[in-house]
């Protein structure tokens, strides 16, 4: 896996740290009135919420949200918001441990 298979500008080094937009939307499954709600409760724009994340926190987030329960599983009424761009956030994460590993591997192998 590589870095370019991350679409876009969403994966980005700032400091020691990995930062993803997190694209956060109304369950598409709610009622269009329940929908607008929604984004409005959480102060959406066009129906959209882009949060940058630190990658580490991205596992506490999906899971306090249920980001990381797959899609269809709960009834929209428990799972109000989705997560627009979960595989992407998902395989930033891969990619991190992945690359945090071979880093690992090299600080040992140099010792």
């Amino acid at each position: 896996m590589s870095a370019s298979r991350i679409s876009g500008q969403a994966l980005r080094v700032i400091g020691c740290g990995l930062k993803i937009n997190l694209d956060i939307r109304p369950n598409p499954k709610l009622s269009l009135e329940r929908q607008t709600a929604v984004a409005a409760e959480h102060g959406m724009i066009d129906g959209r919420l882009l949060r940058p994340c630190r990658l580490s926190l991205s596992f506490y987030l999906m899971s306090e949200y249920n980001f990381d329960v797959e899609p269809g599983i709960l009834k929209p009424e428990k799972q109000q918001i989705v997560l627009q761009n979960r595989d992407e956030v998902t395989q930033a994460r891969v990619l991190s441990r992945q690359m945090s590993i071979e880093a690992l591997t090299r600080a040992l192998q140099a010792n």
